[in-house]
């Protein structure tokens, strides 16, 4: 990919989002429909994130521009996702010819209590219940998402917690083998945004590998296999958002505890943890707590197994001949 094709990370970014509107009617569910100004189908809310939005907030900004919904309106993130091909999205190969799919991310949108308000992208929209709403529906994406959202409400299943600032603090008991695959998702969105080709690629080897040995520390160790994995994903994170910085330890425990909380899908006391341990891996010299030092290790041993031909810095060589040993491996330092 050349830098003239490669994304700027400004404008359109390469992700799809689709919201579903919903709401109670006594002992029905109604969701609301929309049908399209330029082609007269129905469909729900869907569009393109902007700029460096994560799918949540393109999610929130799509609701407001399209339906008039408040950010008060309770958004819920859905498992439902599908691949879709760019040229059916953009008409053309807009972020180069290697990116021929992108992402969905579905949202449940509780809208009880507020109007909804047409833009000029829709010429109606109708308040239907499940069986109309399936029939009516034109794309195969929508009614998956659809028969989740249903499915959950009627039968009293666990939604993902309101993705706002008070809804982080409620309790979450989504499945837990979920939650390490949707933070790679958010992780890899980021990076995909990432103009720099370099940068990228290093984004996806780097924390994916940090991730992986921790892992198996974690293993080793007896402590939580996805925490730990969950952690080492977003130790660089804001690296990849906003940009390198000496500060990144501090920064990346920011826009972890926002990642994590928009998502719904740990405690409080789970995203402090992670967290904590993101704030204080910098500190590759000091001692603090067992997630701490595992993603300390792992950090070191990724970037020496990496390659190897570059020398970890002297003062780092305890730390990993100790991982190394752990992990059944020699080292040469």
């Amino acid at each position: 990919m050349t830098n003239a094709q490669r994304w700027n990370g400004e404008g359109r970014a390469p992700f799809q989002i689709l919201v579903l509107p919903w709401r109670r009617e006594g002992a029905k569910i109604f969701y609301a429909i929309f049908r399209r100004a330029d082609a007269g189908y129905w469909q729900f809310i869907a569009g393109g994130g902007e700029g460096s939005e994560l799918p949540a907030e393109a999610a929130r900004r799509e609701a407001r521009e399209e339906a008039g919904i408040p950010e008060s309106a309770k958004l819920h993130a859905l498992e439902s996702h599908c691949m879709i091909p760019v040229m059916e999205v953009c008409g053309r190969l807009r972020w180069g010819p290697q990116k021929l799919v992108i992402p969905e991310y579905a949202f449940g949108l509780d809208v009880e209590g507020h109007a909804l308000k047409l833009s000029s992208e829709h010429t109606e929209y109708r308040w239907v219940d499940y069986e109309a709403c399936h029939e009516m529906l034109h794309w195969d994406n929508n009614r998956n998402a659809l028969c989740e959202l249903n499915h959950r409400i009627l039968h009293g299943m666990t939604l993902a917690a309101d993705i706002t600032g008070e809804g982080a603090s409620m309790t979450v008991t989504v499945p837990k083998t979920d939650r390490l695959e949707r933070v790679r998702e958010v992780v890899d969105a980021i990076i995909c945004q990432q103009p720099d080709f370099d940068q990228a690629r290093c984004g996806y080897v780097h924390l994916y590998g940090v991730a992986l040995l921790c892992v198996q520390l974690a293993y080793k160790r007896g402590l939580d296999t996805q925490l730990c994995g969950v952690a080492g994903m977003l130790h660089d994170i804001s690296s990849y958002r906003t940009g390198p910085s000496p500060d990144h330890p501090r920064l990346s425990a920011q826009e972890a505890e926002r990642i994590l909380g928009e998502l719904g899908m740990f405690t409080c006391e789970e995203i402090g943890s992670i967290a904590t341990a993101i704030a204080q891996h910098g500190a590759k010299e000091a001692t603090n707590g067992l997630m701490a030092e595992l993603l300390k290790d792992a950090d070191v041993a990724q970037h020496y197994l990496y390659n190897p031909a570059l020398k970890p810095e002297r003062r780092q060589h305890p730390r990993l001949r100790r991982a190394f040993a752990e992990l059944g491996l020699s080292s040469e330092v």
